[in-house]
């Protein structure tokens, strides 16, 4: 999990970053229109809550050309993650 910057320089290696959860959509739209290279080369990371959807609900639709989502959480036998990854696959 990583910056907008670190995936720029990521990128230039063929390499794959998941963006860390805590951007705006407006710093998302910065990014892809800044980068659009680099877009199809990240992930935008999410926690389970509802918040966390409802930021990668606007980002997707903010930023249709991101591809990948990363479901990122610490306990990943929960089950709010099996919730969060059913709500997810649902809507994407």
């Amino acid at each position: 999990v990583g910056r907008f910057e670190m995936a720029s320089v990521l990128n230039k290696h063929h390499l794959f970053t998941c963006i860390h959860k805590h951007y705006s959509v407006d710093q998302w739209k910065a990014f892809a229109a800044a980068s659009p290279e680099v877009v199809s080369n990240v992930a935008v990371s999410i926690g389970s809550s509802s918040r966390d959807f409802d930021n990668l609900c606007a980002i997707m639709a903010a930023v249709p050309e991101v591809d990948f989502i990363c479901l990122d959480v610490a306990n990943g036998y929960s089950e709010a993650f099996v919730g969060a990854v059913r709500k997810v696959r649902e809507k994407f």
